[in-house]
């Protein structure tokens, strides 16, 4: 792929990203306090005119597993919508903790470190957010005593779940086996009454919709759309990214939406663009979010630039040079124009950015420590998750006091050490074999073997290294990777 290629791809998600001020975020955390402003005359039932649209969604059967997903034909994934009835067995996933329970959400819900939102809808004052954490019995009030019917409609929803509930993490991790870990974002909760919902909207991402308790109604849009559509279409009210119905259908011809219904255990797969309205049907409906993100040209070509500012030699600290300038200026002084930008300059301007592009492309090595470091750094602000491993070298007990403590513990195929949930662990490899471990947006010399437990395992036993002779290095990567809080000891 030629670098103008490379440069013409960013600069169209640049374009894109110009719109990136109207993106209205659900997302907000640490702070009590609500946004005023909502959406006015959008009846959250008047999409019943427009259902039945044709819309090509994909129906299966279940059960949601490594065969379903090898046998299930292509093309569907970023392309096609996708529901499979009887995905899961809920008894069996409640069994293992799989899915949230109630009273976790309560809990995560009035935690300082966790993201929280609470959508509520009238058809007095349309949709307002308030972002939590919020207090644990004004929670539970919520959530145990449904609103009468004739008040405002709720949802609240929790991320990072998989964050907070490792046996959550762990069965996002076995069911979605085919997901890389940087393309990961998040396990989300929501929990609504009986009409509640989020508005009509689009993601960025392709997500899973796991019906966990109670029924939602799904209506899906005919076709993507592109974000200026969006942007063209979003209610001018709102402070939330929902669409107004009426200016969807003024700005895209036979636009319709299609219903389906979940009941626990059911999962809806959506590709990124592609309009949906979840409304819950009874009290009590709760349903997990699997999102899967990537990063966009604008986002890409923005690190990009964060990255050369660091440098300190080649075309990335080299300044435009115009060294005929004096003898172009005598050739030309009846015909000169000093307000002019020429040809000339455009063309080497254009130059220097392709050969500085081109500077961290063609160098293997640090290409994969800029995007390995990218794609593994936090998706969300958290304060001193993980912390550091607060250790005493010099302390006689047996407790895991120190990384080299907890090294000689695991040596002795005691226990196992974990991924810190939450965070994401990758390896790349370069033509010439140099490989480097990103975790959470910093890079690692490491060994191949190493590096490939590490990055493919979340659990790690000592008998998955008992092949390999653990040099000093190697020990040191895994002391560094404990101290930072980036691995951590435990006996099960």
């Amino acid at each position: 792929m030629g670098v103008e290629f490379v440069l013409f791809i960013a600069l169209i998600g640049l374009n894109v990203g110009a719109f990136s001020s109207f993106h209205r975020t659900l997302i907000g955390g640490g702070r009590r306090h609500t946004l005023s402003r909502s959406v006015h005359h959008l009846d959250q039932y008047s999409l019943s005119t427009v259902l039945g649209a044709a819309v090509e969604v994909v129906v299966k059967e279940g059960p949601f597993n490594e065969d379903f997903i090898r046998s299930v034909e292509e093309g569907w994934w970023q392309r096609r919508p996708m529901l499979i009835r009887n995905a899961f067995d809920v008894e069996y996933v409640n069994s293992v903790g799989g899915w949230p329970e109630l009273e976790d959400s309560i809990q995560l819900a009035s935690d300082e470190d966790a993201e929280t939102r609470l959508i509520t809808y009238s058809k007095d004052e349309g949709y307002q957010i308030e972002l939590g954490p919020f207090e644990e019995d004004d929670v539970e009030s919520l959530v145990k005593n449904y609103h009468d019917e004739n008040k405002s409609k709720w949802s609240l929803l929790v991320n990072d779940v998989d964050r907070f509930l490792p046996s959550v993490s762990d069965w996002i991790d076995e069911t979605f086996p085919f997901i890389p870990y940087w393309r990961r974002d998040d396990g989300q909760i929501s929990i609504a009454s009986k009409g509640g919902g989020i508005g009509l909207h689009v993601d960025n991402y392709d997500v899973f919709l796991i019906q966990t308790s109670g029924t939602r109604e799904w209506r899906i849009g005919p076709n993507f759309i592109s974000v200026v559509q969006e942007y063209e279409c979003l209610h001018p009210e709102s402070d939330i990214r929902v669409l107004d119905l009426s200016l969807v259908q003024q700005k895209i011809q036979n636009f319709g939406l299609h219903s389906y219904t979940l009941t626990p255990g059911d999962v809806l797969y959506l590709p990124p663009r592609l309009p949906h309205w979840g409304i819950a049907i009874d009290n009590g409906c709760s349903t997990l979010s699997v999102g899967c993100r990537a990063p966009s040209g604008a986002e890409l070509l923005s690190k990009l630039a964060e990255q050369m500012s660091t440098r300190e030699e080649g075309y990335a600290v080299e300044r435009m040079k115009d060294d005929q300038l004096v003898g172009e200026y005598k050739l030309s002084k009846e015909t000169f124009r000093r307000g002019l930008l020429t040809i000339d300059s455009k063309e080497k301007a254009k130059q220097l950015i392709r050969n500085t592009v081109e500077d961290l492309l063609e160098n293997e090595d640090e290409f994969d420590k800029w995007f390995g470091a990218l794609v593994t750094e936090p998706k969300r602000l958290r304060v001193d998750y993980p912390s550091p491993m607060v250790f005493d070298e010099k302390c006689d007990s047996d407790l895991l006091s120190s990384p080299s403590k907890t090294m000689i513990k695991f040596m002795k195929s005691e226990g196992f050490l974990h991924h810190a949930e939450g965070l994401t662990f990758s390896y790349s490899v370069t033509e010439c074999g140099n490989c480097q471990l990103h975790v959470n947006g910093i890079n690692f010399e490491s060994d191949i073997r190493i590096a490939r437990i590490l990055g493919d395992k979340k659990h790690i036993r000592c008998e998955d290294v008992e092949n390999i002779d653990v040099e000093e290095n190697i020990l040191k990567l895994f002391e560094d990777l404990i101290g930072k809080g980036f691995l951590y000891w435990s006996e099960e």
